[in-house]
């Protein structure tokens, strides 16, 4: 094996191993989303020797968005059988005019599925790397993201409610292609990872090559930066709920204590209790405005502020948050 290959096979080694001694406990098993493609298939292969010998299951979505979706269902089948990996194919319908977008829109149906197939003991995994980070990093803010937003994906962190581990998140896809090369691994490709319409295509083809060019290390300082923004968002996390304490009763917060707060404490606390009672979190105009109409209403009103999926009541000195 050449010297760069091998390098790069115990770096890998080294972030499953310690990726699933770090954060999965005995008993626990894991369920791998395959897509087929490279970073995918990679993983398969490490879980499969460096798994520790914990339960390991995997479980392909087929999208029904491209015509060899089939042939993609049929190569991971294959692939599975011949390393002795259980395999689950399930079929979804992705909504093509729901208004969120086709990779939205792909994505909850997406994990759909994995909400419905994985079992109570299970740990999804997924092969999102460094270079999805930094994506994701760029794309909130881009949209004007706080702390929560810009800390982009957690290496393990709970998404639709289940468990998602993420081993490879601080590894560059550059070291996984290498490492897929010199081992011959095969994998599909999905054609519309060059479309340029989709945003992270966009920036993967178009931005980071020549941020690269200009910063060679800018991609591991927007990880670093990310990581950091996790921290600011847990220390965010741990005030709002002190503030929490003594304002929350059910999904009700008592609007004179709340009052009381600081308005970017006021925000705060009402962002964390929507993530608790997972409902949508708005942008800052419009919870600036929610908490302005409940404080300025007359006591005998019972104003109603609403947003999609979030309806807000005031009633009785306190304002409650329904889906």
């Amino acid at each position: 094996m050449p010297a760069e290959a091998a390098d790069n096979s115990a770096e890998l080694q080294s972030a499953v191993a310690d990726a699933i001694g770090r954060y999965v406990v005995a008993g626990q098993g894991l369920c791998l989303a395959l897509s087929g493609g490279r970073d995918s298939v990679v993983l398969l292969h490490l879980l499969h020797k460096y798994s520790g010998g914990l339960p390991l299951r995997a479980l392909h979505i087929d999208h029904g968005l491209h015509p060899d979706s089939a042939a993609w269902a049929n190569f991971c089948g294959d692939l599975c059988a011949a390393l002795g990996v259980p395999l689950v194919t399930r079929k979804v319908s992705v909504a093509r005019n729901s208004g969120l977008g086709l990779e939205a829109a792909a994505r909850d149906a997406r994990y759909s599925a994995f909400v419905q197939q994985l079992a109570p003991n299970e740990v999804l995994v997924t092969a999102h790397h460094r270079d999805d980070q930094v994506e994701t990093l760029l794309l909130q803010l881009l949209r004007g993201a706080g702390p929560h937003g810009l800390a982009a994906m957690p290496q393990l962190g709970f998404q639709y409610r289940i468990p998602v581990l993420r081993p490879l998140l601080t590894v560059a896809a550059n070291v996984i292609r290498a490492f897929a090369n010199a081992q011959q691994i095969e994998w599909v490709e999905d054609p519309s990872n060059s479309d340029l319409s989709f945003d992270r295509n966009f920036l993967r083809q178009e931005i980071m090559p020549r941020l690269e060019q200009r910063w060679p290390k800018a991609q591991r300082a927007m990880a670093r930066s990310a990581r950091l923004s996790g921290e600011a968002a847990a220390i965010l996390d741990q005030l709002a709920d002190d503030d929490l304490r003594s304002l929350r009763a059910g999904n009700r917060l008592d609007l004179a204590g709340l009052q009381c707060l600081p308005e970017s404490r006021q925000r705060n606390a009402v962002r964390r209790l929507l993530r608790q009672l997972d409902l949508p979190v708005p942008g800052e105009r419009q919870l600036t405005l929610m908490l302005a109409t409940m404080h300025e209403a007359r006591e005998d009103a019972q104003p109603l502020i609403a947003w999609p999926g979030v309806r807000v009541h005031r009633y009785n000195k306190s304002i409650g948050f329904f889906p």
